[in-house]
């Protein structure tokens, strides 16, 4: 983030709102030089305040003004929490830029757009209720700088309360004249991936994976209805993809997979190489007695690692140089479930890639063997990196 570290939650013994300015700024300062408070919003009824500091650059340095957001409660625990660093200006491309806040309904938002080289640009948003400190949304996005705006063309977005991981991808266009333009290839559900350093075998994926069931799978299964009984839950953890189907204990599940290629974006978005480059592979289950079918050189090897009466539990061995995939269900009489907008035979484009630009790691934990999110889920120091 390119600002000085600072403690991030500390426990005071006063409420806020009876600090005068420079006495706020003396403590969230904490000593740092060229450092002082610029402006205090009132959130959540008066009981916690946004609070925003100036750290200018040494006159000496070629460096922009640096800026703090901190939430600073003064409620019966009172506490201070850093949320975020930027500065006053983008002084040149691909560096750190300003961001936007606001309030909505007990709620913090952020917004953050950085303009890139050759008209590239990207951004970030965010949505942090204030009463529970809980991240509620993110989005992350890149695309083109046109009319003053970042055009997005490659975007991963996650609702934490609701496990809906969404992304919309592009595939550069190879044959236009001069720089490549994007054209829309993709939507669909996310696998979130991340790593749990010891954590214990997850048996069932919760609120941490991605959900897919009819509701969300008509945004792009239209015209087909999707199965109104079938559940699908996923998340890639420590390098092995784990599944979950619910509702039924019959049927097939076929997992197609893909590697990265030459000039993908990080959000999702595909470069020019051959299609061949991403060695698309499949592997499909049969749920009632876990016969595989596979083919490619980056099929999966999946299994049923446990069994219920109307549901199945699944999971890979390592799929490391795996960087994109989708889910696709089909039930006995042929009705269908998909994570994405599949094709009968998908290639790489129609494959979202693994969402690992949210860090999951914080918000989330192993709970009696399920994968969950933390009641509160913003440990981490800042809470938004903006970058």
């Amino acid at each position: 983030m390119g600002a000085p570290q600072a403690q991030a939650s500390q426990t005071v013994a006063h409420s806020s709102a009876s600090l005068t300015d420079s006495a706020l700024a003396v403590e969230l300062c904490r000593g740092r030089a060229r450092c002082s408070l610029r402006a205090r919003h009132p959130v959540e009824a008066g009981s916690a305040e946004l609070v925003e500091l100036t750290l200018e650059h040494e006159p000496s340095t070629e460096a922009c003004d640096g800026g703090e957001y901190w939430l600073v409660r003064s409620s019966s625990k009172p506490s201070r929490q850093r949320l975020a660093s930027d500065c006053n200006a983008q002084l040149e491309a691909d560096s750190l830029g300003h961001a936007t806040v606001g309030f909505k309904s007990g709620s913090l938002l952020f917004d953050y757009q950085e303009l890139q080289a050759s008209d590239r640009c990207s951004g970030f948003s965010a949505e942090l209720n204030v009463p529970g400190s809980h991240l509620l949304r993110e989005v992350r996005f890149s695309g083109a700088y046109a009319q003053r705006k970042c055009q997005r063309e490659d975007e991963l977005s996650t609702d934490w309360d609701t496990s809906d991981h969404v992304a919309r991808w592009s595939r550069s266009d190879c044959d236009a004249k001069g720089a490549a333009a994007a054209k829309p290839a993709g939507f669909g559900s996310a696998l979130p991936k991340y790593t749990l350093p010891g954590s214990p075998l997850v048996t069932a994926i919760g609120s941490c994976g991605v959900k897919v069931d009819a509701a969300r799978a008509a945004r792009w299964q239209e015209p087909a209805a999707p199965p109104a009984q079938v559940q699908m839950r996923a998340a890639v953890v420590n390098d092995v993809l784990l599944i979950d189907i619910d509702g039924t204990a019959e049927g097939s599940l076929t997992l197609v997979v893909a590697s990265a290629g030459l000039g993908d974006s990080a959000y999702g978005g595909l470069g020019c190489a051959d299609e061949a480059d991403y060695r698309v592979s499949s592997t499909t289950i049969r749920l009632g007695d876990g016969h595989l079918e596979s083919s490619g050189s980056l099929a999966p090897f999946l299994k049923i690692s446990a069994r219920t009466t109307n549901g199945v539990q699944l999971s890979t061995a390592s799929i490391a140089g795996i960087s994109r995939a989708a889910l696709s269900y089909r039930g006995t009489a042929s009705e269908r479930l998909d994570s994405a907008k599949l094709p009968k035979s998908p290639t790489a484009r129609d494959l979202p890639p693994f969402d690992t630009q949210f860090q999951a790691s914080d918000p989330c934990q192993v709970v009696d063997g399920r994968l969950e999110v933390r009641a509160a889920n913003v440990p981490r120091d800042p809470i938004f990196v903006l970058r």
